[in-house]
């Protein structure tokens, strides 16, 4: 029996879909007569993935993935405000507040949120990219409406204490020493980037940030990012798995809904792409 390669099965694999959908003139044309194969028939604003989007009255925009494959939901909630938002000489601001953002909230005691995710089975987390800082968390269904509430809560009252933020940059340093201190090939593409871009560029400075502005960052410096950053307009809270479209429709009114409309600075906005 004659080898296959994997390339070769993974071609066939690609093209049997085109190969039965084709119309028998189609299949059969040769090399003088190439088939051509029209766009879907679609609108060009369909949602990826057949998810449904809409924005409440204070800007915030939701898009539901429904999946009844399994009783789990995952719930996101992303900011337009990452590394590329540092202020100058203030790189890894973005960051360090979402460290603060896990020190409570009007409702939550320092940490609490993480513990009563993980007492009810699901997982919590979060990241900063250049472009965006994300909240998530992954529950059972039904435990839905927890989380909303909880992270609403935090979104819109967090108490950013003061006795914390010594200890959290702390843990900064030390995440940053482990990732890219004790890493020769982090800190080759560290020195790349500021070496391109300019160690003062969105492109150039690193997301975690420089160690002398990580130190030098004040709660002051973590309040304005929050408050010039961190508004429903600025936001796109994403729900995916078993939820229905009303009842995230109605979660997402009574639990952020609430939270005031105010003009922020985005990412979405233009950024200066020559070197700093």
């Amino acid at each position: 029996m004659p080898s296959v390669t994997r390339r070769t099965a993974l071609r066939s694999a690609a093209a049997l879909p085109v190969a039965i959908a084709a119309p028998p003139a189609m299949a059969q044309a040769g090399p003088s007569t190439p088939a051509i194969i029209a766009p879907p028939d679609r609108p060009v604003d369909r949602p990826l993935f057949g998810a449904t989007s809409w924005t409440l009255p204070n800007g915030l925009r939701v898009v539901l993935a429904e999946s009844r494959r399994v009783p789990v939901v995952s719930h996101y909630l992303f900011y337009a405000a990452g590394a590329g938002e540092d202020p100058a000489g203030k790189s890894g601001t973005a960051h360090f507040l979402e460290h603060m953002m896990f020190k409570g909230s009007r409702t939550l005691a320092p940490g609490a949120m993480s513990l009563v995710v993980a007492r009810e089975g699901g997982q919590d987390n979060a990241f900063t990219s250049r472009d965006v800082t994300a909240y998530h968390q992954t529950v059972e269904a039904s435990r839905l409406p927890l989380v909303m509430r909880m992270e609403a809560d935090r979104f819109a009252f967090p108490l950013l204490p003061e006795a914390t933020v010594d200890p959290e940059r702390a843990v900064v340093l030390e995440e940053r020493g482990q990732r890219t201190g004790s890493n020769p090939r982090a800190r080759f593409w560290e020195g790349f980037e500021a070496a391109m871009w300019g160690p003062q560029h969105w492109r150039g400075r690193p997301i975690i940030g420089w160690e002398d502005e990580i130190r030098a960052i004040t709660l002051a410096d973590l309040r304005g990012f929050y408050d010039s950053r961190y508004a429903p307009s600025n936001a796109v809270l994403v729900v995916t798995g078993d939820a229905r479209e009303a009842q995230v429709k109605a979660l997402a009114e009574e639990f952020y809904g609430v939270v005031p409309a105010r003009t922020a600075g985005s990412c979405w906005m233009k950024r200066a792409w020559p070197p700093a």
